[in-house]
């Protein structure tokens, strides 16, 4: 029988981009039901709501977690670590703020493109 040799680096930062994910993916469908129900009864469009650029930092960082997620996943089944993998899972945390600070940043980001085009 030959010996099957599986590879558990990168396994924590699967896991942690997971559980993220799906945090920002159940605020992320809450807060765009909300705004669309009230740019209905307010009569806007709904990129003029507060929480649009919200929604789109929600989304970037969503984004971010599934690169890693799909990245950790692949090279799960390596037989060799690859660097990356050690790295994102010795330094979890400090990926998993910056995932979380891309939501802020890109928001105002946003923000700023759109005041310069009115």
């Amino acid at each position: 029988m030959g010996h099957l040799s599986i590879c558990f680096h990168g396994l924590v930062a699967f896991l942690v981009a997971a559980v993220l994910a799906d945090a920002l993916l159940v605020g992320l469908a809450f807060s765009a039901l909300r705004s669309l129900i009230q740019a209905r009864q307010r009569g806007k469009p709904f990129y003029r709501h507060p929480l649009y650029p919200h929604l789109i930092g929600v989304s970037v960082s969503l984004f971010c977690c599934v690169v890693i997620m799909l990245f950790t996943g692949v090279s799960l089944a390596v037989p060799r670590p690859h660097p990356l993998n050690i790295w994102l899972d010795d330094f979890a945390l400090l990926w998993a703020a910056l995932v979380l600070a891309l939501w802020p940043a890109s928001s105002y980001a946003i923000r700023r493109v759109g005041k310069k085009g009115e």
